[in-house]
């Protein structure tokens, strides 16, 4: 009951006061003056036992019914139950709804975690205000009902039900009103901590998934009599373009080991996401024992012939020129005319040992001035490979087959009975095997590093294996005098080559293994939060503790209303059958809050039931006579001033519309910034932080806005029927018959439209729909891969022209550093790894364009993962629009301009004539053969055999080729070698000018924050409501009539 509850004494005593709206700024007519209250007592009888039995069996809300409340106990462990099973079997399986990616999240689930928590958070809300308002306004009617009644401050002023939400567990907890204390706790905790904490409790996570799986097939090494003639010349080609072109190394290897592969039977993982596979296997690796040679000169030997001694009897020797001046050498045991060295001699006789070792040397050679002879600076020594296996656990991804390992017994010696360790030193140390088989053109010669090395100015013919050591490595040649420089370069060459080798040595093996394999994948799905879910658990079983306090004190506290005072008429019943109590408070009819409670605040009230006339009165027990002199003042005041609740005044209505505006124009900000940068940057990478900040605060926000809404409703709910008496010709049934009062505000809309009251019904709608605002804002915010773009710059590395004397010198550059060939073939290993086996097109090249290459002008942003895009020039020539990664390497383009036939100055024509006719002659240096036989024996032929995957046009048995047949095959050749040949002369453009930067775009994987489209709608539309409604409801002269 509240204060406003005593007018309908005035209304039932005939007591009238016309009184207008403040807001029209009018004074109330003076009331005729009246005495001070006249102390009348009520006699009270003694309750009889049928009376007491009554009393707790008075009237109660339903909602306070023992069946409601111990269902809604029920509901609330119920309901942290349901997050618990969630949280285990998220726990357990690592997430719900689990699917390869964000956007393969089923329907049913995306709209389960962004909306299905919140809408149950908000439904439970919606339980909790029915309970919470029905036991606010029987507070009153339960003090009443004691034995010794109530005081007049602890029972008719009493107005829980109008006060802001959060303040009323204070107020009463300080009377001791026990069951609003425990209600009021309830409702804050469910509208502050379980609504926002339930939005919060789920969200999207990449999990690890690990399942068993079954080997179908592993792999072993072959017998070794079929290994020696696998060992040739492609395994140096594949080390070539692995070394030197950044080809990818062979499945189950990496530059440092080879493992035994196995191939898992995966039908876990779905298709689309990549998995690794885990199982014991077998790891091989080499490595080099190293030491220094004694290095010295024979008595009567050249001055610039040295031997080198390895300590176990064997002694090698080499002659340098006087006018090299810096040489690597690297010298096998055995020899052949593809090498220029060999340690197998009379002096260094074959042995266990020395048939495996090699002799390395760096020689610097530098002039003495006055003198003949220059001096030598050495570095020299032996090495001896060691090769092992060893037990190991590998895994690999399922998409690269790129392998890790976890030792599971020390390494051992590799056998030779297993592995042919002396062919294999044989093809590193000369570039061919020992008995040569006509192959393929490129696999029947060594490999010509020599154009890679042309760089370094090391004195020629330089040996194969120190190419595949220098390749990958820019580092100065005087570094390599450094002892274990060198070792650990030619360590790393051994070791990669070695792992090249092992992946052409392998037979399938279908018996007799173990079958035991593990996959181990990532998944998308829903995840929830560990943190939240307990954080969740323990409110609900809070909110549970307070619902059973408030059942016992509900059922044990007496009633002795005989129905539900829910409108003004049944507060007049109440009140009209004690006509001393009436003449009491007559005197009052036009004091405020505080003075009624001063003059009543002390005295005891007590609500009786008549069973004769079943009907409840308002006794008053009897109070010692009190004077009239203090209370003159109060008693004489016949006009009053309207109360105006604070909530219902115009500051506080232009303080809220400022607050919806405010959401709206930020939540616009945040909308226009998600499409402008493809999405929101996430504050934090850590779960709970993001929960936090991306559900919870909106929730907050939006649980913020409801209560106000609530309390709004409640204030009008009450003034709504007076405000109908106060204009006149009021229906009952819309006035003193009017039961808002009864239900929850969010209820209230249909009963406001049937009394056509429509101000109340959108008020109603606005209180409903703040629940539509909870479940809005916390699914507004969700996250999802995206491309993110950053501007930064890059700087042309050369003018778009060519330079003269390098053009006219080209064919000179290309031939006079050749060793094994007459013809230049740095493009056509390139072409032949890209073409056969996939690898990679240099930096800046595609299969029909090579591009103005661009150097970065800052080399730390970022990371290796990141596009680039830019305009760029193609000599052909055109502008292009470019997307590079980071190392250069080109992932698509499009032309925007036309092209044209040369560059924009005046020699263009000249030049690149001359650069064509120059790349013409490198097709034409070898003499036509006659074959009779289906093997390669030329570039060209071998790149048809390749991209044409077939050997009919160079078989002597089939017909003569159709030249229409073999013309596209042979301009594809023609033309996607062009552009690897110019990116491997750069020398040929003007490097010496000053280009200007440029602007380019970097574009790199993010996840990040979006708001979701039916979330941003729902938001919008209800802010924009609230916000249109309370504008109408502020800005309209709300009637306020009462003086309490």
């Amino acid at each position: 009951m509240s204060s406003w509850e005593t007018t309908a004494l005035r209304l039932h005593g005939n007591v009238t006061a016309d009184s207008t709206p403040s807001s029209l700024d009018k004074t109330l007519p003076l009331l005729p003056k009246r005495n001070a209250k006249a102390r009348a007592t009520t006699g009270v009888k003694e309750v009889s036992p049928e009376e007491k039995g009554y009393r707790t069996k008075g009237w109660k809300p339903l909602s306070l019914s023992t069946p409601i409340l111990l269902a809604v106990i029920a509901l609330t462990i119920l309901l942290a139950v349901a997050v618990e099973t969630l949280a285990q079997r998220s726990a357990t399986q690592g997430g719900l709804a689990l699917s390869p990616t964000l956007e393969d999240i089923p329907g049913y689930a995306k709209f389960s975690y962004l909306y299905f928590p919140t809408i149950i958070a908000v439904l439970y809300s919606l339980i909790w205000s029915w309970i919470d308002l029905d036991v606010k306004r029987m507070q009153p009617w339960f003090e009443l009902s004691k034995d010794t009644g109530a005081t007049g401050e602890g029972s008719l002023f009493l107005d829980y039900q109008y006060e802001f939400v959060a303040l009323v567990p204070f107020k009463a907890a300080k009377s001791k009103h026990w069951p609003s204390f425990f209600a009021g706790t309830a409702m804050v905790v469910v509208f502050w901590a379980l609504t926002p904490l339930q939005s919060a409790v789920l969200g999207t996570d990449v999990v690890s998934q690990t399942k068993a799986a079954n080997i179908y097939t592993r792999s072993r090494l072959l017998p070794l009599s079929q290994q020696t003639p696998l060992f040739n010349p492609q395994i140096l080609n594949t080390a070539y373009a692995i070394g030197w072109l950044n080809q990818s190394l062979p499945r189950f290897t990496t530059s440092q080991y080879a493992l035994l592969p196995f191939y898992v039977n995966d039908t876990i993982t779905p298709s689309q996401i990549n998995s690794n596979w885990t199982a014991v296997t077998t790891r091989l690796s080499t490595e080099l024992d190293c030491w220094p040679a004694e290095v010295g000169q024979d008595e009567g030997a050249p001055n610039s012939t040295f031997y080198f001694l390895n300590g176990q009897g064997c002694k090698g020797s080499m002659n340098f020129g006087a006018t090299s001046k810096v040489s690597m050498q690297y010298i096998g045991f055995y020899g052949s005319p593809y090498s220029d060295y060999a340690l197998n001699s009379p002096k260094c006789p074959p042995t266990k040992n020395s048939t495996h070792q090699f002799l390395a040397a760096w020689v610097k050679t530098t002039p003495v001035e006055g003198g003949l002879q220059p001096s030598y600076n050495f570095t020299a020594f032996y090495c001896q490979p060691q090769y092992y296996k060893q037990r190991v656990l590998a895994t690999v991804l399922s998409s690269t087959f790129e392998p890790r390992f976890e030792a599971l017994s020390p390494r051992e010696i590799l056998p030779t009975s297993e592995f042919n360790s002396t062919a294999f030193e044989f093809l590193l140390a000369n570039g061919v095997e020992e008995n040569i088989v006509v192959r393929d053109f490129p696999f029947n010669r060594v490999v010509e590093q020599t154009p890679r090395l042309n760089i370094t100015n090391l004195t020629h013919p330089v040996s194969n294996m120190i190419g595949f050591a220098m390749a990958g490595h820019s580092i100065p040649l005087d570094d390599y005098s450094s002892f274990n420089t060198f070792t650990k370069a030619l360590n790393d060459a051994h070791q990669y080559v070695f792992s090249a080798a092992i992946s052409s040595l392998l037979m399938n093996e279908t018996e007799g293994f173990n079958r035991t394999a593990m996959v181990e994948f990532h998944l998308t799905g829903v995840v929830v939060s560990r943190t939240f879910a307990i954080a969740v658990e323990a409110t609900l079983l809070i909110v549970a503790s307070l619902t059973s306090l408030t059942l016992w004190y509900c059922r044990k506290i007496p009633s002795n209303l005989p129905t539900n005072p829910s409108s003004i008429r049944r507060h007049i019943d109440i009140f009209r059958n004690n006509p001393h109590l009436l003449k009491m408070f007559q005197s009052m009819d036009s004091s405020n809050d505080k003075d009624l409670a001063e003059e009543f605040q002390y005295d005891r009230f007590r609500l009786l039931y008549d069973h004769q006339a079943k009907s409840a009165k308002i006794a008053v027990e009897d109070m010692p006579f009190t004077t009239n002199e203090s209370k003159e003042d109060t008693a004489s005041k016949g006009y009053y001033e309207p109360v105006k609740p604070l909530v219902l005044r115009k500051g506080i209505g232009l303080l809220f519309v400022a607050v919806l505006i405010g959401a709206i124009v930020v939540l616009s900000y945040f909308k226009q910034q998600e499409r402008i940068l493809n999405g929101l940057h996430r504050p934090s990478e850590n779960f709970e932080v993001l929960q936090l900040l991306e559900n919870y605060i909106p929730t907050v926000f939006a649980t913020l806005v409801e209560p106000l809404w609530v309390l709004l409703t409640r204030l009008l709910c009450v003034l709504q029927p007076f405000r109908d008496l106060w204009a006149g010709k009021a229906e009952p049934s819309h006035s003193i018959d009017a039961t808002y009062t009864s239900i929850p505000p969010q209820l209230v809309f249909w009963r406001a439209i049937k009394s056509k009251h429509f101000i109340l019904a959108l008020v109603c709608s606005m209180a409903f729909l703040a629940n539509l605002l909870a479940v809005g804002m916390g699914s507004l915010f969700n996250e999802a891969p995206a491309t993110a773009l950053y501007p930064t710059t890059m700087r042309p590395a050369y003018a778009a022209r060519f330079d003269n004397s390098s053009v006219y010198d080209l064919d000179l550059f290309l031939s006079q550093n050749l060793i094994s060939t007459t013809q230049y073939s740095d493009h056509l290993y390139i072409a032949s790894a890209n073409f056969s086996s996939g690898t990679a097109l240099p930096p800046w090249v595609t299969k029909d364009y090579y591009f103005q290459r661009h150097n970065f002008t800052s080399s730390n942003e970022g990371n290796p993962a990141d596009t680039f895009s830019l305009e760029a020039r193609v000599f052909e020539t055109a502008m292009f629009n470019v997307t590079i990664d980071r190392s250069g390497n080109v992932l698509s383009y499009n032309k925007t301009t036309k092209v044209e036939g040369e560059l924009n100055y005046d020699e263009s024509r000249d030049h690149t004539d001359r650069i064509f006719e120059t790349y013409n002659r490198q097709w034409n240096t070898f003499n036509t053969l006659w074959q009779n036989d289906t093997v390669a024996r030329d570039w060209f032929n071998y790149l048809i055999v390749v991209l044409n995957g077939s050997r009919s046009a160079i078989d002597p048995e089939q017909p003569v080729p159709n030249p229409e047949a073999l013309r596209p095959i042979a301009n594809e050749i023609y033309r996607r070698l062009y552009p690897i040949f110019l990116s491997l002369n750069e020398h040929l453009f003007v490097s010496n000018e000053k280009e200007t930067p440029i602007t380019v775009f970097r574009a790199t994987k993010e996840i990040r924050i979006f708001m979701e489209n039916a979330s941003f709608i729902i938001t919008m539309t209800v802010l924009a409501f609230n916000t249109v409604v309370a504008m109408i409801f502020y800005s309209r002269s709300v009637a306020f009539v009462l003086p309490r």
